[in-house]
C-alpha cells in the first residue's frame, strides 16, 4: 500500500467516524511505516511536515465532509 493512500484512508476513516475503519486503516498506516504521532497527526487533519501531502488529505476530507452520506449511528 502506498503511503499517500494510507494517509487518505486514515483520513476518511476518522471523518467517518467508523472505529472498525479507524483501527484497520492505522494497522495499515503502522504497516507502510508511519509512527503512532504520525498516524494521529494525520487523522487530526494536522500538519505532519509534508505541505503537498497534507494538502491533498485536507482536500480530500473536506471532500468527504462535503458529498458522503455516511449512516447515523444507532
Amino acid at each position: 500500500m502506498l503511503p499517500c493512500q494510507s494517509r487518505f484512508q486514515m483520513s476518511v476513516s476518522e471523518v467517518a467516524g467508523c472505529d472498525y475503519c479507524v483501527a484497520a486503516h492505522t494497522l495499515a498506516g503502522k504497516a507502510a511505516g508511519f509512527t503512532p504521532e504520525g498516524m494521529k497527526q494525520i487523522r487530526a487533519g494536522d500538519a505532519t511536515g509534508d505541505a503537498k501531502r497534507d494538502a491533498l488529505v485536507h482536500c480530500v476530507a473536506c471532500w468527504c465532509v462535503r458529498t458522503a452520506r455516511w449512516p447515523k449511528p444507532r
